[in-house]
């Protein structure tokens, strides 16, 4: 079973590419909901689940490779992350890549469970697990705390990302932190 196999039927939903559609655009043209994985209670839960728990700012995004099962394929969308504090995983100053759920294979962008993209200028908090050798995915839709964005045209806001739903998630079990706590939190529970 795909990795991101919770994403595959609702593919169906999405409307259909066309020469009126541009191809992996810059911004996503729909959003889907799809069951998650994974279920975590509190942040402490989310923080233990991640390989990696990183601050970054975004400096490049792209149309990754393909992934699915056969009867539903999309292509991944790859962002490469400058890690500027790392309290859980491997130090390092190389690029951090990350592949997030992005394109149709006609290119058509959708972003899943309130899991916003992430642009070129972004910068925040990210709980990411290992996907293959070469890159890390979100360890869900919860999986990234947006702090700030400096990207032109962004509707993007500060804080994290995942659908609210009934009040379940990491980000709903316990009051938020402020962003400028939030780095002192997740130390405490690394």
């Amino acid at each position: 079973m795909s990795a991101w196999s919770h994403i595959l039927g609702s593919l169906d939903d999405l409307p259909a590419g066309g020469p009126d559609r541009p191809r992996f655009p810059a911004r996503p043209a729909a959003r889907i909901e799809a069951e998650e994985p994974v279920s975590f209670g509190s942040l402490s839960d989310l923080v233990l689940a991640s390989d990696m728990v990183l601050r970054a700012e975004v400096v490049a995004v792209g149309p990754g490779p393909q992934t699915g099962d056969r009867t539903h394929r999309f292509r991944l969308r790859f962002v490469a992350l400058r890690p500027i504090e790392m309290p859980k995983g491997v130090l390092t100053t190389e690029l951090v890549r990350v592949a997030e759920p992005g394109y149709t294979l006609d290119g058509i962008g959708f972003e899943v469970n309130g899991f916003t993209w992430s642009q070129v200028g972004d910068e925040g908090w990210f709980f990411l697990e290992r996907a293959t050798s070469e890159y890390f995915r979100p360890v869900s839709s919860y999986g990234k705390f947006r702090l700030a964005t400096t990207s032109r045209g962004s509707t993007a806001s500060a804080g994290p990302t995942g659908l609210p739903q009934e009040g379940r998630g990491p980000w709903h079990a316990e009051p938020i932190p402020l962003p400028a706590q939030l780095g002192a939190v997740l130390r405490s529970l690394v």
